[in-house]
């Protein structure tokens, strides 16, 4: 069973099956909100800055994901995935289809 919370402002959208967080746009287009690998689920880290002087800044280290055509199930589909999955091979590609003239 789908559950879905919707708050009315910004119409964010929850999917307990997923586990993730949508946001639907006006256009009705649904965005995919966290940063986070659809593989291994890699997430921003947190940390700080440290200079020579020993201050320290809050910052974000970001994973390298990219937007990749993938091969899930017999069908294509577009996934967020980092850099290191596609590297392993933990991703089946989807093949190119030639533009026909």
């Amino acid at each position: 069973m789908v559950f879905l919370a919707i708050r009315l402002r910004n119409k964010v959208l929850l999917d307990t099956n997923k586990k993730k967080v949508y946001k639907k746009h006006l256009l009705g287009r649904e965005i995919m909100m966290s940063r986070q690998c659809d593989i291994c689920n890699k997430r921003p880290q947190r940390g700080n800055n440290v200079s020579h002087a020993n201050n320290r800044t809050k910052r974000v280290w970001l994973p390298n994901l990219q937007k990749v055509r993938v091969l899930q199930n017999g069908k294509v589909v577009r996934m967020r995935v980092c850099t290191k999955c596609i590297k392993a091979g933990r991703v089946v590609k989807a093949p190119q289809v030639p533009a026909t003239p």
